[in-house]
């Protein structure tokens, strides 16, 4: 574990306030980087205000395990983690209200597995004064031209809602899964039309 003093002395975080537009930039604040802890190098970060008070998600990676193969595939096999910490901070410090974790293991291929960043948004839909994080991760393992796994994640208050699929390929046939999960067609309203947005805006890849 490594502490946000350590991997983000650089890093600036881009303030939201519900219902308005992104805030200039605003550098770490020192107590948050005592008391923070998660995995791997930060990928990027966001900040914003509601009622729970500074919240913070923040988007990392570690490096990858790597062994060498044996027998029919003498070739490289890959292990990579991908997370995302969803921090508020309270009268007590900042508790970790959810964390989101994956990964791809023993790939023999071509393994990628990544967060997208311009997927990320802070809304607050029904209007509870708490917000939802919506964003949305691909990864795959494979030797060809290939539907990737993808994932979108939202968060409230610690609850999670999410949809499982398959990333489409111009061009290519195949991929286009779309598994909606009961809980976000229970949510409430308006969480699973914008959720159904972000997917749209994040399926389709273009070679």
């Amino acid at each position: 574990m490594k502490t946000l003093k350590t991997l983000f002395a650089a890093i600036l975080f881009c303030t939201f306030t519900l219902g308005a537009s992104a805030q200039k930039m605003m550098p770490l604040p020192n107590d948050l980087s005592k008391e923070v802890d998660f995995k791997g190098k930060v990928l990027f970060a966001k900040k914003w205000m509601d009622d729970n008070g500074a919240n913070f998600i923040i988007f990392t990676k570690p490096k990858p395990t790597v062994k060498k193969g044996k027998g029919q595939y003498s070739g490289d096999i890959t292990s990579q983690y991908i997370y995302a910490y969803h921090y508020i901070s309270g009268r007590d410090g900042y508790e970790l209200s959810r964390k989101i974790t994956d990964f791809e293991l023993n790939c023999e291929f071509d393994l990628d597995i990544f967060f997208i960043e311009k997927s990320l948004t802070i809304t607050d839909i029904d209007k509870d004064g708490y917000a939802e994080i919506t964003f949305v991760y691909h990864k795959t393992c494979a030797s060809d031209i290939s539907p990737k796994v993808m994932k979108l994640m939202m968060l409230e208050n610690g609850k999670k809602y999410a949809i499982r699929g398959t990333t489409k390929i111009e061009g290519f046939e195949g991929g286009g899964e779309c598994n909606v999960d009961k809980t976000l067609k229970k949510a409430p309203k308006g969480f699973y039309k914008h959720a159904q947005k972000i997917w749209d805006e994040n399926n389709t890849e273009l070679f």
